[in-house]
């Protein structure tokens, strides 16, 4: 390969070819690239290839020959050196111009010292070989200067010439020196950056040099791009799938394509007498539609009404049409994840016998045992002004003490939250640092009052008031600790600073931008709160304790996700701080310049995404972007949530580097086996009284008359129990088992639909169903209802019976049950919140006649409830009189339907804690499969979309 008389440009960017897998390219140039790919290749042989590259959509095809291989020390990989022996000449000269844009970031610097008009942060690309031909036309006609920038430029060296396009000529440039005699120091094939200004309109391309015409001028390459700095930004063509959907006058609306568009606006063709706005008149809305979502909104402007002369269209007018960029607008877009095809696991598995399973599953094992270690934990302890210490965790994308300057990514703990619950973005972050050749160090911590293990009061130690002196000033004084911290420290320099802010963390990263926004680069804020007030009144079912607080009232002590909070610390610190209302947000963004990116959810019913918009249309940096992503409001260590991640790490780059990157999410293996390793400092500290919690959170708080119940006022709890009930297969004289059946809602939905179906076995032939929990209060509460639903209805004698046992103490089901005793066993929502669920498992197993079929469930990761709390509450409010229960009244049953909504968050905490697990489905199949079960199926339940996973197997 020509590797000197070519451009090459070091990059990070993913290869895939079936005869060597994928790998990432880490040097590339028109002529060949060299790659980094797990295993050996094949030599000399003609091997396929694609490349995926930024400002393509397709990526780049070729063949090639693999010349050399080097291992890479300490790695499984090797680096390959590749020439293309077939590649088409469009992109081949693609690659070209890709690398010779990207000598743009290392020259700029120097560049910007040299001249007044440097590029600024609008540049946007030109592309199509006949614009760009028309634009350096205009120039050539215009005899407009143009400065050349060559080689040495960021290094410090000044080497530039003026000049002025002389002639175009078969796909180059011939440029004119206009002093003569003056002739900078110019090699063949050497990059060189052009510029000129056009119009009030300043352009820029990369090339390089072809030919040397002596005292003249060079000979360059004419580009692919050119980049202009401006606000209104060139048309992109080939928009056919796009459409536009304008509102006119009376409210009408109208839908047509769209024959190009930017990020600024669009353009269509009409016909005349249909279009009835002239130029400079608004249009009250404009939106650009795809199949994913909106691409652009607002209000629009009539640029240009031109004739329209292509084809035999006649009285047609192209009309420009252009998105008002008013002060504080802000870009909206939404983000899609692409999902596995349904069942591709069972599929799979199925290929597999139980004995290669066995062997896999045994290696597997061992080899996460021995794997552990390899997961360092670094964790560093820093103080605030009072002395209190904040703990944190640190990851960099170097190895050892050796101090560095890097990015740093800060992420608060978000409300009862621990710095372990971000452990898979801190990793992502890392992972695609290091990759794309950056170096980056992420800190999350324990805040002071919060979970964890920083410092906390002494009234905070007890159980459930570890957030009893919660304050969002406190949040604040953490974080500015913490810039502190990453400005000085023995460990890591500083080359500017990310702020990635969760759920409520939002509002007091606001405060903190506000005081300090120079010394922030870029803020995030996924599923963000717009205010204080807002997400407090959505978590705790529409009590606004705050807002009511402001107003004079008082609560003492209020539960919130489980947590008691000190009505004396919360209330006075959110008025004196000011981050209850959001009329107060709006005030604080109106005065903050740091760039934005807002990411709400499109199933997070604790955030209201229309206080977002109207807070971020009032910040002043015409950046700022909001996007919608296919997620509720936990994101943790969901397939979404990794898909979050890698967005981040996107928009990160983006905004700081100014290149669009196509990030890699963290594997599930390797997300499973950091969480495991986090977890386990965590769980060591944890004690659970299993039997207290169990009960509390099967029968409720207050006076014991609704507790989990409440769920049954709702529309997907039931339908989530009737998709179980439904996959029993009844056998005659067969046992269904209930296992963990707390107050018996599964066996009760049961009975209701083979009576309302008429599908109730006869007797004596009718299958026993046996219901089991350790919670003896919720077996009673369990009979009375379902003795109470079979009398109604004359079904008296139907065999039940009721077992009081732990699943996981003295033997478990086994000492009580003969082995093959059950035909069908159910176990909804239990697995997760066991300590050994494959001891259980096992227990199933062994239980089961043979042909008997297991049926289990569990939330998915990052299960979010809260569209089912929201419906439900509501669903209470519209009851009649003779829907409640006899014993309540309304206000009753929707204080016990709140009660519980702060209650159950518990579950999600102990979640974070480490002591329950919601499990993947491939876990879940892995899980039946190890323990012998086979047949199994997955099925999605719970919810548009579904929130939780049944699982079936078969003995």
């Amino acid at each position: 390969m020509e590797k000197e008389k070519l451009p090459w440009k070091r990059c990070y960017f993913r290869l895939q070819s079936k005869s060597i897998g994928e790998g990432s390219v880490v040097e590339i140039s028109p002529g060949g690239f060299y790659a980094e790919v797990a295993g050996d290749v094949p030599l000399h042989q003609t091997l396929p290839v694609r490349i995926e590259l930024p400002y393509r959509s397709k990526p780049v095809k070729a063949e090639i020959h693999v010349l050399s291989q080097q291992p890479i020390q300490d790695s499984r990989f090797v680096r390959i050196e590749a020439e293309f022996v077939h590649i088409s000449e469009k992109d081949r000269k693609f690659l070209r111009n890709f690398a010779l844009h990207y000598l743009l970031t290392d020259t700029l610097q120097g560049f910007q010292k040299e001249f007044d008009f440097p590029p600024g942060k609008n540049l946007k690309p030109v592309r199509g070989d006949s614009v760009i031909h028309s634009i350096l036309k205009q120039s050539k006609d215009a005899r407009v200067p143009v400065t050349g920038v060559v080689g040495g430029v960021a290094g410090g060296t000044r080497n530039f010439f003026e000049g002025v396009i002389d002639r175009l000529e078969g796909g180059r440039i011939y440029l004119r020196f206009l002093t003569p005699g003056v002739t900078p120091r110019l090699k063949l094939y050497q990059a060189i950056y052009l510029s000129f200004e056009l119009k009030g309109i300043n352009h820029f391309f990369e090339s390089f040099i072809q030919d040397l015409d002596g005292d003249l001028g060079p000979v360059v390459s004419c580009p692919d791009l050119i980049y202009v700095d401006r606000r209104r930004e060139p048309r992109e063509e080939g928009a056919e799938e796009i459409e536009a959907r304008l509102t006119l006058q009376g409210g009408k609306v109208w839908n047509v394509p769209v024959e190009g568009w930017s990020e600024s606006g669009f353009s269509i063709v009409v016909e005349q007498n249909d279009f009835p706005f002239e130029v400079s008149e608004e249009i009250q809305s404009c939106e650009l539609l795809t199949d994913a979502g909106t691409l652009l909104e607002g209000r629009g402007i009539v640029k240009s009404r031109v004739p329209w002369e292509e084809g035999d269209a006649k009285n047609r007018i192209r009309v420009g049409i252009e998105i008002e960029k008013r002060h504080g607008s802000y870009r909206f877009y939404r983000e899609t994840f692409t999902k596995l095809e349904e069942g591709f696991f069972s599929k799979f598995l199925s290929l597999f016998n139980k004995a290669f399973l066995g062997i896999y599953f045994g290696y597997r094992k061992l080899l996460t045992a021995l794997g552990r270690s390899s997961v360092p934990i670094e964790i560093v302890r820093y103080k605030n002004e009072k002395g209190q210490e904040i703990v944190g965790i640190l990851n960099k994308t170097w190895a050892g003490k050796e101090k560095r300057h890097a990015l740093i990514v800060i992420i608060p703990p978000a409300y009862a939250r621990r710095k372990e619950t971000t452990f898979a973005l801190a990793h992502t972050i890392i992972q695609n640092f290091k990759r794309l050749g950056k170096e980056a160090v992420v800190i999350r911590y324990d805040g002071i009052n919060q979970l964890g293990e920083s410092y906390r009061d002494l009234e905070c130690n007890e159980e459930g008031k570890e957030l009893y002196h919660f304050e969002l000033s406190q949040m604040v004084d953490d974080l500015l600790t913490t810039i502190r911290f990453v400005e000085d420290n023995d460990t890591f320099g500083c080359d500017g600073i990310v702020l990635v802010s969760f759920s409520l963390t939002s509002v007091p990263a606001r405060k903190v931008i506000l005081e300090e926004g120079e010394r922030i680069k870029y803020w995030i804020a996924p599923m963000g709160a717009s205010d204080a007030q807002d997400l407090i009144q959505n978590v705790t079912g529409g009590i606004d304790y705050l807002g009511d607080y402001a107003k004079g009232k008082r609560f003492g002590d209020v539960l919130i996700l489980g947590y008691s909070i000190s009505e004396n610390h919360f209330g006075p610190d959110a008025v004196r701080s000011r981050t209850i209302f959001l009329e107060d947000a709006v005030e604080d963004m109106k005065r903050i310049f740091t760039p934005i990116t807002w990411i709400c959810g499109k199933y997070d019913y604790w955030v209201n995404s229309n206080r977002v918009r109207h807070l971020m249309s009032v910040s002043p940096n015409p950046e700022n972007e909001l996007v919608e992503v296919p997620t509720g409001h936990l994101v943790k260590t969901s397939d979404e949530a990794l898909s979050v991640f890698s967005l981040i790490v996107k928009q990160i780059w983006k905004h700081l580097y100014r290149k669009e990157v196509n990030p890699l999410p963290l594997g599930v293996a390797q997300a499973i086996k950091i969480h495991e390793v986090e977890m386990a400092r965590v769980r060591r500290n944890v004690k659970m009284d299993y039997k207290r919690y169990w009960t509390r959170h099967l029968l409720g708080g207050k006076n014991g008359k609704v507790g989990f119940d409440v769920l049954m006022f709702s529309k997907e709890y039931p339908e989530f129990l009737l998709d179980q009930t439904r996959l029993v297969l009844p056998r005659v004289r067969g046992v269904i088992g209930d296992i963990g059946c707390g107050t018996g809602n599964l066996v009760q939905v049961m009975l209701s639909d083979w009576i309302q179906n008429n599908r109730v076995p006869e007797l004596p032939d009718a299958p026993a169903i046996i219901s089991v929990d350790f919670v003896e209060q919720a077996l009673t509460k369990a009979e009375k209802k379902h003795r109470t639903l079979l009398e109604k209805h004359g079904l008296v004698g139907y065999p039940l019976a009721y077992y009081n046992i732990d699943l996981e103490a003295n033997g478990g089901l086994l000492k009580h049950f003969e082995k093959r005793h059950f035909s069908t066993l159910i176990a909804s929502l239990v697995v997760s919140y066991l300590k050994k669920p494959e001891g259980v498992l096992s227990q199933f197993y062994k239980l089961l006649r043979t042909g008997g079929q297991v049926i289990i469930s569990t939330l998915k990761p990052d299960a979010d409830l809260s569209p089912n709390v929201i419906e439900t509450l509501e669903k209470i409010k519209n009851l009649s009189e003779e829907e409640i229960p006899s014993d309540l009244t309304k206000e009753e049953l929707l204080d016990e339907a709140k009660s519980y909504i702060n209650n159950t968050s518990s579950v999600f905490n102990y979640e974070d804690k480490g002591v329950f697990r919601f499990y993947r489905k491939e876990e879940l199949v892995n899980m039946l499969l190890r323990v012998g079960f086979r047949d199994i199926s997955v099925i999605e339940s719970c919810g548009n979309p579904s929130q939780a996973y049944i699982v079936v197997g078969k003995k």
